[in-house]
């Protein structure tokens, strides 16, 4: 079957907290951290960026996170994947921009999921804090890499992360070519955007 995708946007990312920190992380935390955070999203490119490449066209979003610039000390194994993530979109867009596909990384700030709520609660614990002043704690390091000062009341609003092309937004929506099965775990190809990629 072929597939026909514009648009890879690649989401697949978490972290395992570790509190004893990285040289107390064993390998088996390391390994799942790189798969999950870099080599899902270089498989996925590698099965769908040749059909990208022949016909010329096509753009792959890479999520990275501030982490790759700012890590928390709980978190090294993914704030490591996600900084190889990064370098890896770099690299790849060098590749592939001669032949009209384009690879950007965006990087977006805190998000409170389930995850992130449980990280808080962990770093109140080892801290012996409350959980407002390690949720602030961990905004404050995600804002320092922007050079801003986070603000609570905003922490689950949508903001836009900016790129080096402004002008370009990407659907979040799961769509699929007809003749495919679905999208790819962890990925959502969305439909084409306007001619100006």
């Amino acid at each position: 079957v072929d597939i026909y995708v514009d648009i890879i946007v690649h989401v697949v990312g978490g972290s395992d907290q570790e509190p004893s920190g990285a040289v107390a992380t064993g390998d088996n935390v390391w390994q799942h951290s790189l798969d999950m955070n870099l080599m899902s999203a270089v498989r996925l490119d590698r099965a769908l960026l040749p059909a990208m490449l022949a016909r010329g066209r096509g753009a792959i979003v890479h999520v990275t996170s501030v982490q790759r610039t700012t890590p928390l000390p709980t978190t090294v194994p993914y704030a490591a994947a996600k900084a190889a993530l990064g370098n890896y979109s770099k690299n790849l867009a060098n590749q592939v921009a001669p032949a009209g596909v384009r690879v950007n990384s965006v990087s977006p700030g805190f998000v409170e999921t389930e995850a992130a709520a449980g990280m808080v609660r962990a770093l109140a614990e080892a801290n012996g804090t409350d959980e407002a002043t390690s949720r602030q704690r961990i905004m404050d390091s995600v804002a320092a890499s922007a050079g801003a000062r986070a603000r609570p009341d905003r922490r689950h609003r949508a903001r836009p992360t900016r790129t080096r092309s402004p002008s370009w937004s990407v659907s979040w929506s799961r769509t699929t070519h007809p003749a495919s099965s679905g999208p790819s775990t962890g990925s959502a190809a969305v439909p084409a955007p306007s001619e100006d990629l």
